[in-house]
């Protein structure tokens, strides 16, 4: 590949067909949708996956388009989509100050939600419900919210936490918008903790529930003040 190619594809693809003997180690513990994304990015702008066929009447030059992936994986296809999103998602904020809030789990806790992925989505409802019910009883307020579940950390490692954007405040029952700015992290840690192990020794059963006990069982009793919420200072 010459210098303008995409470094990404480089890296997979190159003499050393890194992408496919990665694959051939490990297609076991691979999921169906990352081998499906990769796929849609090796041929990303390759002409044996589409192409659209421009001529110029005048002059008769043809150009060829080659058609793009537009996976979620591509670094070419995904920036452009995130720009589009982003804009169209500052257009719909409300107009007051808001908060980032992270939720966050203790590292005994990661290897259940790696083998049980559709726990993921509890954790997103519930932090969504504790902040919720936070603000419906407390303020009386609907506060807005923008939820997203990253599922690695900064060095790669699978670490699920829930990031949230939230208004600092919301709509009363009369439909006006009021502020709150004030917080309660330290009290949502405990119930977030409490309500995060509540669910695993609800939905997780048979040798599962026997295989994480201690490892629930640790996650309660290593952490007295709750797992962590982390915001900035009120």
């Amino acid at each position: 590949m010459n210098k303008n190619e995409n470094i990404l594809k480089e890296i997979f693809f190159d003499e050393n067909n890194n992408w496919d003997r990665f694959v051939n180690i490990y297609r076991k513990s691979i999921r169906k949708i990352v081998l499906e994304e990769v796929e849609k990015f090796r041929l990303c702008g390759e002409k044996e996956a589409g192409f659209s066929l421009f001529a110029c009447e005048m002059c008769g030059e043809i150009k060829i388009v080659p058609h793009r992936c537009k996976g979620r994986f591509c670094s070419v296809c995904a920036t452009g989509y995130m720009q589009e999103w982003s804009m169209k998602t500052a257009e719909n904020m409300y107009n007051m100050p808001h908060r980032h809030i992270m939720f966050t789990l203790p590292d005994g806790l990661w290897e259940i939600f790696l083998k049980r992925r559709e726990l993921l989505k509890d954790l997103m409802d519930i932090s969504v419900e504790l902040l919720k019910d936070r603000f419906k009883k407390g303020a009386k307020v609907e506060v807005g919210m923008m939820v997203g579940l990253h599922t690695f950390g900064a060095t790669m490692n699978f670490n699920p936490h829930v990031h949230i954007l939230m208004t600092e405040g919301g709509l009363t029952n009369d439909g006006k918008m009021k502020h709150v700015g004030f917080i309660p992290y330290e009290m949502m840690r405990k119930r977030w903790q409490y309500k995060v192990i509540k669910m695993l020794r609800k939905k997780l059963s048979g040798r599962d529930k026997e295989k994480y006990k201690k490892e629930i069982n640790k996650a309660y009793s290593n952490n007295d003040k709750g797992f962590v919420v982390y915001g900035p200072p009120n």
